[in-house]
């Protein structure tokens, strides 16, 4: 759930600031907003807030930036748990898949390029590009200058909970700012700023600080990770006069994580995007703006993806296999998904992976109940993408699809399909009640199967999923085949039915492609987001 809300949140010149609301499981994370183009999530480090990017979103044109207030910090909720990576990250997935912003580049600093790491090691495919700043690790952090502290929540318990009860207070906060910076930030007087030593002087946040220190050793699986080859472009960033998170240290994970670009900065502590801002911001714009690797990657798998029905047996299922192969995350299917209490629309993507494996897991469903090589199978259900992946299992499967639209009047629906005598029938509740009532398909009792809710007598896609075999088999129908038949609106007179073989509709869809000059490199997602 996603609103807007006034909060009173420190900036830089100490004035108020608008910031979004979205709640997860009933908490508020707080963000700030700016900019329009390519969705970028900013996370700050522990200790800190939304602030420390005041000065790099603006630098960050053609770009969305979404900077948030993690749970405890800020002016997000601050429950006294939940602190935990694990959590952070499961806020940040339910925060892009509210939003709609997969694929999304991902800034962090410490604690916010640890979790913007884990996010992208659990789902690739819904990250662009990293940029990581002094990501935190427990080897970054057991040789930095609070790297004991590590060890006070088993060794004085007594004193973590004095400590979490209490605010630092202005001076305290000062110092602890202070403590993070290089050269360059101390003389640009960054430590006496207010939003940032602010975030020092309540206890909420001092305590949730306190959580994040304690279970630094479960963010191990950083130290221990290596990319694999299509992960998406990593940039680094690190402080060389940084005492949080030494730089020694910093060079052991560089080298581990393998970056597409790597920056050491003279002169910054822990808050290089406060130090040298200008330069921080360039790098960043550079490598957001530039492709990476994984865009190069993707741009070949696409460019290599074959031209579909090449024997002239339309089987849309083998081309979504196929572009499920050279490139799983490319959007399939876009299509609302409820409103948010805000009222604006929601929207589900489906990748070619996801439909690609449901309209092979359907298609074995189907053969199960009869539906196989040129069953005449009626084909009723407005756009969705359950009914995209019952379309692709239909042709996998070498049904004969029958379309016709209802809006040609109940009776005429009747006798059209009372003549051409369907063996199955594909359609949402409603148009089950329809065939039912008004007689349409009469032949119809096994083979019948709703999309999109349930319908006495008829298959669920539920039920029709099975396990995807390694090598699907192909339908046994040659060029010359019915593939399928489309009954015109009507309009000029009764609708009447068109008959099309399997080389006369792949011919027509090599027509429209040419004509209009698609790229198939580009990709065609199914838009529902009208």
């Amino acid at each position: 759930m996603d609103r807007s809300t006034d909060v009173a949140a420190a900036s830089g010149d100490g004035g108020s600031r608008r910031l979004e609301t979205f709640e997860h499981r009933g908490l508020a994370i707080r963000y700030a907003r700016s900019g329009a183009g390519s969705p970028v999530v900013l996370l700050h480090n522990g200790g800190t807030s939304h602030a420390i990017w005041d000065e790099l979103t603006p630098l960050l044109e053609g770009h969305e930036t979404f900077a948030l207030d993690l749970l405890g910090f800020g002016a997000s909720d601050k429950p006294g748990r939940g602190y935990e990576l694990e959590a952070h990250v499961a806020i940040l997935e339910a925060f892009v898949d509210a939003l709609g912003l997969s694929p999304t580049s991902l800034v962090g600093n410490c604690m916010g390029s640890a979790t913007a790491l884990a996010f992208a090691m659990r789902r690739p495919r819904d990250v662009r590009a990293l940029v990581l700043m002094n990501t935190l690790t427990p080897s970054t952090f057991e040789a930095g200058l609070y790297g004991p502290m590590r060890e006070l929540p088993r060794r004085a318990p007594r004193l973590v909970s004095a400590l979490s009860r209490v605010g630092l207070g202005a001076r305290l906060g000062t110092y602890g700012v202070r403590s993070q910076l290089g050269r360059l930030g101390v003389a640009r007087h960054v430590h006496e700023r207010d939003a940032l030593c602010a975030c020092y002087a309540h206890s909420d946040q001092s305590r949730a600080l306190l959580e994040v220190l304690a279970d630094i050793p479960r963010y191990a699986a950083l130290d221990r990770f290596t990319p694999p080859p299509d992960f998406p472009p990593i940039c680094t960033l690190w402080g060389l006069d940084n005492r949080v998170l030494p730089a020694e240290r910093g060079r052991r994970l560089v080298e581990a994580l393998q970056p597409a670009r790597q920056e050491w900065l003279e002169g910054c502590g822990h808050l290089p995007m406060l130090e040298r801002p200008r330069e921080v911001g360039a790098i960043v714009s550079d490598f957001l703006r530039a492709p990476g690797p994984g865009d190069a990657q993707t741009r070949a798998r696409r460019e290599a993806t074959v031209v579909p029905f090449a024997d002239d047996v339309f089987d849309l299922a083998s081309v979504a296999r196929e572009v499920a192969r050279v490139d799983p995350g490319r959007v399939a299917v876009i299509e609302p998904d409820g409103r948010g209490e805000d009222g604006k629309r929601r929207y589900r993507r489906s990748t070619y992976e996801e439909l690609s494996h449901d309209a092979e897991s359907i298609a074995v469903g189907l053969r199960e109940v009869g539906i196989a090589e040129r069953t005449r199978t009626v084909f009723m259900a407005p756009p969705s993408y359950e009914a995209c992946a019952v379309y692709l299992a239909l042709t996998r499967v070498g049904a004969t699809v029958v379309m016709i639209d209802p809006s040609v009047g109940y009776r005429n629906v009747a006798e059209r399909l009372g003549r051409l005598r369907p063996e199955a029938f594909v359609g949402i509740p409603l148009t089950h009640a329809a065939r039912v009532t008004f007689g349409w398909g009469p032949r119809v009792t096994r083979k019948a199967i709703v999309v999109d809710g349930h319908f006495p007598g008829a298959h669920t896609l539920a039920s029709l999923r099975r396990s995807v075999p390694a090598e699907p088999v192909r339908a046994d129908v040659t060029p010359e085949d019915p593939m399928c038949v489309l009954y015109t609106t009507g309009s000029t007179g009764p609708a009447k039915p068109a008959l099309y073989s399997h080389r006369a509709f792949c011919g027509m869809f090599r027509t429209v492609r040419e004509s209009w000059a698609l790229d198939p490199s580009r990709g065609l997602a199914v838009d529902m987001a009208a």
